[in-house]
């Protein structure tokens, strides 16, 4: 074999390779992996909006995903004034990530600024009610997996639109879906949070978070784990845990060591 047959078939190969990284610029959804499913709708459109952000594998440390083009899509499938409307909606969720308990799901629950953050932590599911749950989410994901949805994605830009005449989009298993996805009667959110796991953004972006709650099969309430953002343009989701009980202790003690440090001061004035 010549060295001048070897370097071509080198280049050949080579060009082989970017060809098939650029194959994969597409997001696919692995359930097996926890991936995080970030979806919107509008209430009286005929589609909504679905894109994969992958898995968290660390919810104790503050993170932040690229949306790339979301803000863009949104406003072309909602209008330009989706991040002040009302009737536009938007939730995140989850199944089991590896190392979770066995059918362990992960839902949003809406937090505003006019109600100071109030959030409902939502009740955790038997597990019978915890597998369903997790079909449905597993479905949701499978269909953004669909060639024809993920022909609309290009490198850094993983937002599909998606009719809602499709089955397993994202609209119908929220309230005023189909019912056609498998809903509980009351049309509430994968049948099982009332009303809904979503915020909306009639305070704007700014004035809407969503805590992210832990449902591990059993009863009693899930876990709060922390809250998303989302930034004003949609380019960028942040997530914020929950302080771990040590800092909070930490903050109590400083609040204590502060107070104790004012008395001191006003008692010296006094005397002075």
């Amino acid at each position: 074999m010549t060295k001048k047959f070897l370097k071509t078939m080198l280049l050949a190969a080579a060009g082989l390779t970017i060809l098939a990284s650029a194959g994969k610029a597409q997001v696919t959804y692995n359930n097996a992996n926890g991936d995080f499913l970030l979806g919107f709708r509008q209430v009286g459109s005929t589609n909504s909006v679905l894109l994969d952000i992958g898995p968290i594998t660390d919810f104790t440390i503050a993170q932040s995903w690229s949306l790339g083009n979301l803000g863009s899509v949104l406003a072309s499938t909602f209008g330009s004034g989706w991040a002040t409307d009302a009737n536009v909606f938007f939730s995140l969720a989850a199944t089991t990530r590896p190392g979770d308990s066995t059918r362990t799901n992960y839902v949003t629950s809406p937090g505003y600024l006019s109600s100071a953050f109030s959030v409902t932590v939502w009740n955790r599911l038997t597990s019978t009610n915890s597998l369903t749950l997790q079909n449905k989410i597993i479905a949701m994901g499978n269909q953004y997996n669909d060639a024809t949805l993920q022909a609309q994605q290009t490198p850094g830009n993983r937002a599909e639109v998606e009719p809602n005449s499709l089955a397993n989009a994202y609209a119908n298993y929220h309230p005023g879906g189909t019912n056609d996805a498998g809903h509980a009667s009351g049309n509430i959110s994968y049948g099982f949070f009332n009303p809904t796991v979503e915020g909306n953004f009639g305070e704007g972006t700014a004035g809407v978070h969503l805590d992210l709650i832990q449902l591990v099969p059993g009863s009693g309430p899930g876990v709060d784990l922390g809250y998303f953002t989302l930034s004003a343009d949609g380019s960028t989701l942040f997530f914020t845990p929950v302080p771990e009980p040590s800092t909070y202790a930490m903050m109590g003690l400083g609040m204590i060591g502060l107070t104790g440090l004012v008395i001191l001061k006003r008692r010296r004035q006094v005397r002075a």
